[in-house]
């Protein structure tokens, strides 16, 4: 389940010490970064198109081989979707630099701020790509499930990989405990590896800083601020929320809930039966949001 509160959450919630040192952290290197992302390259009159396309690399690895067919066809594998989210994001900002850098580049700046933060929820964008890499791992033992996104609920307060069985899971946890530990990190695992992909694309095909630099900032903020709200009692309100939301719907439910209260709770109990979590508080199925541990 990937989580991106907006401003009015941030400011409803209780933020304690360590949190508003990490915010003004954040927000003092933004301050610095981004605009001189957008200004520091002033391109000469009629090569503002060339500047926009520098660096616009598009790879895609047709077959992911054995994923792909390990049982019957399975599409994507973690390669896979990392790379089609990688492509959709450069080549779709280099397509608004291109319509919106003739009418200034702070059309440009906030053309590009408003499309990652829409898109962000699209098929392609960086949830979406955070919910495919938890269902690759559960792909690859045969479990299956359904990522939410395709759901087009835009500005969701929460997204979930759905319609997984709890019997599946249980047999993930008793047959493969490493996997489903890792199951449970993988969504932020993708979204660093990303960022990080896209950077090598800056780095050595000397990619237009400007034009993603936004993007790795918001996937970045997401990913610390995701690992910080697990940590607090919010999580909890969060997740008793969720379960009411749910009912008695297995099929509704997220496959785990918070992703790193399920992480830790599982890195620390490898060899406990996945039905040791107890039963769900609607008194159908076994309860995934370990909440109060």
């Amino acid at each position: 389940m990937r989580i991106l509160h907006l401003v009015r959450e941030t400011v409803c919630a209780r933020v304690d010490v360590a949190l508003r040192v990490a915010v003004v952290i954040m927000a003092t290197v933004l301050a610095a970064v981004l605009p001189a992302g957008v200004s520091a390259y002033e391109p000469e009159p009629g090569q503002w198109y060339l500047d926009s396309h520098r660096g616009v690399v598009l790879r895609f690895p047709l077959a992911d081989i054995p994923f792909n067919y390990a049982d019957g066809y399975s599409f994507p594998s973690m390669n896979q979707s990392l790379y089609l989210a990688k492509d959709s994001a450069q080549a779709a900002h280099s397509a608004v630099s291109y319509f919106l850098r003739p009418e200034g580049k702070w059309f440009e700046f906030f053309g590009l701020v408003a499309f990652d933060i829409v898109f962000t929820y699209l098929p392609g964008g960086s949830a979406w790509l955070h919910e495919e890499w938890h269902r690759a791992v559960m792909t690859n033992r045969r479990v299956a499930s359904f990522d939410d996104v395709y759901r087009f609920d835009l500005f969701a307060e929460s997204i979930a990989v759905s319609h997984v069985k709890d019997s599946d899971l249980a047999r993930l946890k008793k047959e493969h405990p490493a996997d489903f530990v890792r199951l449970s990190a993988a969504g932020n695992e993708a979204e660093i590896e990303l960022i990080t992909l896209m950077r090598r694309d800056s780095f050595f095909e000397r990619r237009t800083l400007r034009l993603d630099s936004f993007y790795w900032w918001l996937n970045l903020i997401n990913c610390w601020y995701y690992v910080y709200t697990c940590g607090t009692r919010d999580a909890d309100t969060f997740t008793d929320k969720m379960n009411r939301q749910d009912g008695t719907s297995v099929s509704r439910r997220d496959f785990t809930g918070l992703d790193f209260t399920a992480w830790v709770y599982d890195l620390f109990r490898p060899n406990e039966a996945y039905a040791a979590r107890g039963m769900h508080p609607s008194g159908v199925g076994i309860d995934l949001s370990l909440i109060h541990i």
